[in-house]
């Protein structure tokens, strides 16, 4: 299966208001993602995100 390269764009202000629910990002302790708080799973002593996790959701 063939992949299209990354088109990169200019750089714009995203004009909307943020979701009341985000507490503020920190790295996935595993892929180091930034994540929202609220979507991150403990996995043993660790805060990974949800696809570095067993969690479905």
């Amino acid at each position: 299966m063939e992949t299209e390269p990354i088109q990169i764009g200019e750089i714009f202000q995203f004009e909307r208001e943020w979701f009341p629910e985000v507490m503020g990002f920190v790295p996935c302790a595993a892929c180091h993602e930034l994540t929202d708080r609220a979507y991150l799973r403990v996995l043993g002593d660790k805060h990974v995100c949800i696809p570095c996790s067993v969690y479905e959701r």
